[in-house]
């Protein structure tokens, strides 16, 4: 009985860990959704899903867009932290995921006020 309880506890998308690692675009998607809709997203799509090791999704959050990538490797990422850091924009890390502003929109006050309802950990571009 204890192992039919640990099979089902398996199941489904809502089982997703905020630390797991994907291993392939469907594993990415569920812990990109699971980041969405710790979030409240109010959409969710596929955006890029041609690489082998990470997978690119968007979300719709008031009225701004957010990109959510998930990588099989931390090591994936450094190329996007880096662009992130030189156009100042503000993200969100997590084990296995980035969060950002896919759309940039100019002219809006503080914009890592809206990423503060992402999980991860807010790195803020320096001044």
């Amino acid at each position: 009985m204890v192992a039919a309880m640990v099979l089902a506890a398996g199941c489904g998308d809502s089982d997703v860990s905020l630390g797991s690692r994907p291993k392939d675009e469907d594993s990415g998607r569920d812990l990109a959704r699971a980041v969405a809709d710790h979030a409240d997203c109010g959409s969710f799509e596929d955006y890029r899903l041609d690489a082998k090791d990470n997978w690119v999704f968007t979300c719709q959050k008031s009225d701004r867009l957010f990109g959510i990538r998930a990588d099989v490797s931390p090591s994936n990422r450094a190329d996007l932290i880096k662009k992130l850091r030189t156009e100042k924009q503000p993200y969100k890390a997590g084990h296995a995921f980035l969060v950002y502003e896919f759309q940039k929109s100019p002219g809006r006050a503080n914009p890592a006020a809206d990423l503060k309802n992402f999980p991860g950990t807010l790195s803020l571009p320096d001044s």
